[in-house]
């Protein structure tokens, strides 16, 4: 087989190491952390006395009265997942998280094996047992990675890897048959990525592995989850498409520097620049449709010291008035009265992210488009709109606002993870955008691309 270019890394037994390292008294006790009264993470010792993820609290209890019940609480984890993500990133060029316990890695020509290294590191320093599924696809490394779960991973750094590849042909014969026979008995809740309630659905209509999903006509699964929606289905049930892992983590920062010849002693020079530092902050944001919830300040003093503090938001910002305010409480916090004068400083913001909301409307016809320089002439083609609308999905998140769907048939309802409503054809997450010239008649608000963040969204 071809090397892979794709690993999910699946974190196993995270949320029992993050509450033992945040409370060391339960150093040595069987440990259970349970979300909505059923039981997510199991240590070991539970585990091997025969309980599964999903007892009922009471059950769990029950069975083992001296285990420790730790409620499901997210923000205890957020730390401990950044920790994880920041030790992916230290081995592989991009990562691309998908939750706490899951993220795609970009191990194409990675040499040596970063796999091992990152289970080594993950079990001594986070005590997390972390296995990695390897394939040409996301869709195909993340069902390895879920079938090594399902299997039992023994130690961390274990991989599964798929046979075979996408490109047609492979040294132990078809590639694409031997990837077709490898997801042919998983379960259809490994397709990846299709919106919530397809593989129920389809369970309900009696298809319950890939492979008998790869056995329907196109015309079958268009008839009952309509054109595009049914693409989506039987692409995914062949191994899903060659996406890149995009580089997603850690999230952009930006910053301002700026030294002082003598040192900077008067409190007007200081508002001045923390104004100015905001200001430019802000624009750089504001025009990339981006904001931040994470501020920081760093000043450099004559006798070399480093003062440093932040201050993390309770929501996303860019205003430059917010940033200036929370850059003079930081500063007076780091230069009391009387201290030494600083002679560099730097502002930075971090965790810099989309809006929760936004919306582009494309450039039909001749000129006008998505940005300078404008589309030539003729306006955007299908496979513009792709790549725009996966981007685009990709930063705003997995949600759909679908409109009528291609052939005249009607998009099934929330049956993607991004709506382009362009000449009233719906599209999938991959943005398949139907008949565009059509569109160039129709009304501004029929022309735009809709995206909004399901979390924000309480979905």
């Amino acid at each position: 087989m071809g090397a892979p270019g794709v690993a999910c890394a699946v974190a196993v037994g995270f949320y029992v190491a993050v509450e033992r390292r945040l409370r060391p008294s339960l150093a040595g006790r069987p440990v259970a952390v349970v979300r909505d009264g059923r039981a997510i993470d199991l240590s070991s010792d539970l585990q091997t006395r025969g309980l599964v993820l999903g007892t009922g609290r009471s059950a769990l209890l029950q069975l083992c009265p001296e285990a420790a019940v730790a409620p499901y609480e997210p923000a205890r984890y957020e730390e401990g997942g950044r920790l994880l993500l920041d030790l992916y990133a230290r081995h592989v060029p991009a990562v691309e998280p998908l939750d706490l316990t899951h993220a795609f890695l970009d191990v194409a020509g990675v040499s040596p094996d970063p796999c091992s290294r990152i289970g080594r590191e993950a079990a001594i320093g986070l005590g997390v047992t972390v296995g990695f599924g390897l394939g040409p696809t996301k869709l195909t490394a993340r069902a390895a990675g879920l079938e090594l779960v399902a299997r039992g991973i023994r130690r961390s750094g274990e991989t599964l890897a798929v046979p075979g590849d996408l490109s047609g042909t492979g040294p132990g014969g078809d590639g694409t048959a031997q990837v077709r026979a490898f997801l042919a008995p998983l379960p259809v809740s490994y397709l990846y990525p299709l919106p919530d309630g397809v593989a129920e659905r389809l369970a309900r209509l009696g298809f319950g592995t890939i492979g008998e999903v790869q056995g329907l006509p196109l015309r079958e699964l268009a008839r009952q989850f309509g054109w595009p929606l049914a693409r989506r289905i039987a692409e995914a049930a062949e191994g899903g498409a060659a996406d890149r892992v995009r580089p997603a983590w850690p999230p952009p920062a930006l910053s301002v520097s700026r030294t002082f010849e003598g040192g900077l002693v008067d409190r007007e020079g200081l508002v001045r620049t923390l104004r100015e530092a905001a200001g430019r902050l802000a624009r750089e944001m504001t025009g990339r449709g981006q904001a931040s919830d994470e501020v920081r300040l760093v000043f450099l003093t004559e006798g070399g010291r480093r003062l440093e503090a932040s201050r993390r938001l309770a929501r996303p910002t860019r205003s430059p008035v917010t940033l200036e305010c929370i850059l003079a409480a930081l500063a007076g916090r780091l230069l009391p009265a009387g201290g030494e004068p600083p002679v560099a400083m730097e502002a930075r913001v971090g965790r810099v992210r989309p809006l929760p909301a936004a919306q582009l409307e494309f450039g039909f016809g001749g000129g006008g488009g998505l940005s300078a320089p404008p589309l030539p002439a003729g306006g955007i083609g299908r496979e513009e709109a792709r790549d725009v609308a996966r981007e685009l999905a990709w930063c705003f998140g997995g949600k759909v606002l679908a409109g009528p769907g291609e052939d005249g048939l009607p998009a099934p309802a929330g049956s993607s993870g991004t709506a382009v409503k362009a000449g009233g054809t719906g599209a999938g997450g991959a943005g398949d955008c139907g008949d565009i010239a059509a569109a160039a008649r129709r009304s501004r608000r029929e022309r735009l691309l809709i995206f909004y963040d399901p979390l924000r969204a309480g979905a």
